[in-house]
């Protein structure tokens, strides 16, 4: 891809959009695909053999099109909850994100195994998400499958673009653990590593000063207290408590020049490590979109 590289990978991608909305495949087995396409593609690239790295960045470039639409494509199983909102309902299904903690709270985001024991079937789109917030109890971790009795409601309108299906409130004594689903293994590593670096702010520092780091640093407001958070809003500066674009650019570039400059390792060798902590680091913050931009960017550039 010497000549007009961007034209090229916006060329893929865009097929990749297409390809996911007319063919429907597992995203557990379409991420897995992708990453080892990247990574393959790195590896030739190192060993200057061109042909085939340009084959397999273009399959990843590909899977990443299909992977944006097949996540962005409402699926059946939205709405199948449908008909399950404002009745008592029995629930099994898994935490697909890291848990938001509040004061009296902790906030989960559910994907739907089954309802009643019928089996809610999602073919690898997003949608059917339930939004639980358990009050007291213990705290669930990632991938963790919960069970429970409640009663479904509808989510506020600012939900949907979540992809938020249902809602709903329930007390902590009314949910049990029933087994883990390891699925997706780096995933289930960033998330480590965001709560080991998280836990190593509040215990080396003060709580105000632990709770900013770690929003500026690692994303997510909760810990800061809502007195804090108004200063920042009505001060116009809000943005600096949410993972940007820039972080991931300060990420990748400090791992780039210490490899390539400090330890005088091959640039070639230098970008494999610094691509990899860059798309890790994206997945510790929540992979949010600007997060996502700046890391897509960052890789071609290296590239």
């Amino acid at each position: 891809m010497t000549k007009q590289p961007c034209l090229k990978v916006l060329i893929i991608f865009i097929f990749g959009i297409i390809l996911g909305r007319y063919f429907s495949l597992p995203f557990s087995y379409i991420f897995p695909f992708l990453i080892i396409s990247f990574f393959l593609s790195l590896l030739f690239f190192v060993k200057q053999k061109e042909i085939i790295c340009n084959i397999f960045f273009s399959l990843a470039i590909l899977s990443s099109g299909f992977i944006l639409t097949i996540n962005s494509i409402q699926s059946p199983g939205s709405k199948n909850l449908k008909k399950f909102i404002g009745g008592d309902v029995e629930i099994i299904g898994k935490i697909t994100d890291e848990p938001k903690i509040y004061p009296r709270w902790v906030s989960y985001d559910l994907s739907i195994n089954k309802i009643n024991n019928e089996e809610i079937k999602r073919p690898a789109r997003r949608g059917g998400f339930v939004r639980l917030r358990i009050y007291g109890g213990r705290i669930f971790s990632y991938n963790d499958i919960i069970k429970f009795k409640t009663v479904l409601e509808e989510p506020p309108f600012y939900f949907l673009s979540e992809n938020i299906s249902a809602v709903s409130d329930i007390s902590g004594s009314k949910v049990e653990k029933t087994g883990e689903d390891r699925e997706n293994i780096i995933k289930s590593a960033s998330i480590s590593f965001k709560r080991y670096t998280q836990n190593l702010y509040f215990y080396y520092l003060p709580k105000m000063e632990s709770a900013l780091i770690s929003g500026i640093v690692l994303g997510g407001d909760q810990s800061i207290p809502e007195g804090v958070q108004k200063i920042f809003r009505d001060t116009g500066t809000v943005h600096i408590l949410a993972v940007s674009g820039m972080n991931v650019g300060l990420i990748g570039i400090i791992c780039f020049v210490i490899l390539g400059d400090l330890l005088r390792l091959p640039k070639k060798t230098a970008v494999v490590p610094s691509i990899f902590l860059v798309w890790f680091y994206s997945m510790a913050t929540g992979m949010n979109p600007p997060v996502v931009r700046s890391a897509i960017t960052l890789t071609i550039i290296f590239l």
